[in-house]
């Protein structure tokens, strides 16, 4: 009965392991740029005395994201916090991905750029469907 639950466990942590690995990186990348530098996020990053944007951020959410990810807006790297590093840093600006699924031409991202406009805390949630097509990855609904 032990050797049965071994396996049964390795099956799962397997399964878990190939829907993960079907979405590359190079795909959750180029998702996750084309949400970050949406109009209706990007009207709210606060850019510095000499026209540069701050670090961005991102929480660690419900999503998994793949290790290695590079995405990148107006110059700067979005960068990926752990949760203990998230709450000890406190940024004022920030992004949490809550759903990241990228199922072959199809892709979904429910995302929340979280953001401080004269001190009052704000928030764009976002719910963002793509297409791939000959490799390009296109928004075609946002809610």
């Amino acid at each position: 009965m032990k050797t049965m639950k071994t396996y049964l466990f390795i099956l799962v942590l397997l399964l878990g392991a190939v829907g993960l690995k079907a979405q590359s990186v190079a795909d959750q990348q180029q998702v996750l740029q084309l949400c970050i530098n949406m109009e209706q996020v990007t009207a709210h990053f606060t850019i510095d005395k000499v026209g540069v944007p701050l670090t961005l951020y991102s929480r660690t959410g419900p999503a998994q994201l793949l290790p290695g990810l590079q995405v990148m807006s107006r110059g700067k790297y979005l960068s990926f916090l752990s949760n203990a590093t998230f709450n000890a840093i406190q940024p004022d600006e920030y992004f949490t991905f809550s759903t990241v699924t990228i199922n072959g031409s199809q892709a979904n991202v429910v995302f929340s750029f979280s953001y401080h406009s004269n001190t009052a805390p704000q928030v764009v949630a976002l719910n963002v469907t793509l297409h791939k097509n000959n490799g390009i990855w296109t928004i075609t609904v946002i809610n």
